[in-house]
């Protein structure tokens, strides 16, 4: 789920697109990294929900700094396509978190500005204009007892390096993504994606919902490690296991997207 939380007022000034998501299961774990152009013309937060245990403490998850591989996405699709293609900004912290509330742990995560809410409640830990109406919880009730990834971006046009972190996981035999969307305040029974989703830890996964047509499906005929740095991904990329990829585009059912085995 993508959820974007800002003053109601931005939605017609705030513009999303060629969203890419990486996940990889890791035994008790999954990695997760999410890029995307966002323009926007006052502060946002995006809020990743994180299918954690129940009862996951505080420092459950964690953030990982892609910040010296702007190019991951670049490598994973030339791995993908069998080729080879071979700014730090300062933010406001004080206004992140309300006066009224200890704040959570703050992460400076390369460009980004980033915090782990462990439970719905935490919420109440963050500044207003970063929080989503109790309506929208209240449609989301599979949420409850999740973990929350929340990524403060400025006003402006971002296409920065990847947002990398990694999360227990609560079901380790499949692989989550953040797909739904929330946008302008409303949970719309539909919505249009412009997604191109790669994973790894999971071969001719089984897929749930909106993503079980095999259509746009493909898989890597080159050795991962030929194609991305290893070095720089953090360990968010196995240079061992296969790379798979999934379009995900048009007008779907508005829900994450699950891979499960077969």
């Amino acid at each position: 789920m993508c959820l974007l939380s800002a003053d109601e007022l931005l939605a017609p000034n705030l513009s999303i697109s060629e969203t890419k998501i990486f996940a990889r299961g890791d035994g008790a774990r999954q990695w997760l990294a999410y890029s995307m152009h966002l323009e926007t013309a006052g502060a946002v937060a995006m809020i990743l929900p994180l299918p954690v245990p129940a009862g996951s403490p505080e420092d459950a998850a964690g953030f990982v700094d892609l910040s010296q591989y702007p190019t991951l996405f670049t490598d994973l699709v030339a791995c993908m396509a069998g080729g080879r293609p071979i700014h730090d900004p300062e933010y406001d912290l004080k206004n992140l978190f309300a006066d009224d509330a200890p704040p959570l742990k703050v992460h400076k995560v390369g460009s980004f500005v980033a915090s782990y809410v462990p439970t719905l409640a935490d919420f109440s830990r963050l500044d207003r204009c970063f929080r989503l109406p109790q309506a929208i919880w209240d449609q989301l009730p599979g949420y409850a007892d999740w973990g929350f990834a929340v990524i403060q971006f400025r006003p402006g046009y971002h296409e920065d390096h990847p947002i990398g972190l990694h999360f227990p996981r609560r079901w380790t035999d499949r692989i989550y993504f953040p797909t739904t969307h929330v946008h302008d305040g409303i949970l719309h029974d539909e919505a249009r994606f412009d997604h191109m989703l790669y994973y790894q830890g999971m071969i001719r996964p089984a897929r749930q919902g909106a993503a079980s047509e095999r259509a746009g499906w493909a898989f890597a005929r080159a050795p991962t490690h030929q194609f991305v740095d290893l070095e720089r991904a953090a360990g968010m990329v196995d240079g061992e296991q296969p790379l798979e990829r999934l379009r995900y585009h048009g007008t779907r059912p508005n829900e994450d997207v699950w891979l499960l085995p077969v």
